[in-house]
């Protein structure tokens, strides 16, 4: 059997019912801080593997919320070297990485950019193609300071020698000011 109820219209609903547990939520960082500030500042230092044409070794990266201290939108600028069996592959990277849930344990990501891709061939010669990016994964948060995550990167190069691209990533990221506070 179903039972309607109505609300009264004159009766006054109160958010938080008596005797429940209130869950404070986290301060608000103070977005006065100037945006240069060290705590707006991310460290990534991937290894990173190339599938098409094999390539791998480290591609560092400097990560900075442009609009809060606590954002998830990232401005991200990387210098890869990167040996490979036919070529020894150095990606220059701009873009933007959204890194979602930054207070939580699991912290996925998206991100979207531009790559100079230079590619010094050893019977070849060097040559040099402009790329699209976009990237996918996950990170583990360990701590404050400290994250590891794995992520997916393929790419299209349109211009210079076309062709598209795949990497995939091992990455810890140090959170700057965290990380130079606890030494």
């Amino acid at each position: 059997m179903l039972v309607a109820t109505a609300a009264r219209a004159d009766a006054v609903i109160d958010p938080v019912p008596a005797g429940a547990a209130v869950i404070e939520a986290a301060p608000v960082v103070d977005d006065d801080d100037p945006p240069w500030s060290l705590g707006r500042f991310t460290v990534a230092m991937p290894i990173e593997a190339h599938v098409i044409g094999f390539a791998a070794g480290p591609h560092p990266e400097l990560m900075w919320r442009p609009f809060a201290r606590d954002g998830v939108t990232h401005l991200v600028v990387g210098v890869g070297v990167q040996p490979g069996n036919e070529y020894l592959f150095v990606p220059v990277d701009v873009g933007v990485r959204w890194r979602f849930a930054p207070a939580w344990f699991f912290q996925p990501w998206l991100g979207v950019g531009v790559q100079g891709q230079t590619m010094f061939v050893s019977d070849g010669g060097p040559f040099f193609r402009p790329a699209v990016t976009t990237e996918a994964g996950v990170a583990v948060a360990i701590d404050d300071v400290a994250a590891v995550g794995v992520g997916v990167t393929p790419s299209l190069a349109p211009l210079g020698v076309p062709g598209p691209g795949l990497a995939v990533r091992l990455t810890v990221t140090l959170a700057l000011e965290a990380m130079l506070q606890k030494h």
